[in-house]
């Protein structure tokens, strides 16, 4: 940290998906929030968690509620 602001930051990332027991829990905990109109932050970082299959079940959560879901995707690199 320098003058409060962060200069430095260590990730260390994976390339798996999440597994099928966390995805499940991210779903369960959506539902309740959207069932309980539990208001939802506007923006969420979620670098490397959003899988295809989170988001296909999370566009069926969103999508009759009429709430807009928007991603922007780390591009993929090949190595």
């Amino acid at each position: 940290m320098a003058h409060q602001q962060q200069v430095v930051r260590i990730d260390r990332e994976t390339r798996d998906g999440l597994d099928p027991a966390m995805t499940s829990q991210l779903l369960a905990e959506l539902k309740l929030r959207l069932d309980k109109r539990t208001r939802l932050s506007s923006a969420i970082t979620a670098k490397g968690v959003v899988t295809q299959p989170l988001l296909d079940e999370i566009k069926a959560l969103c999508r009759p509620r009429g709430i807009w879901v928007s991603l922007d995707p780390k591009p993929v690199h090949h190595l």
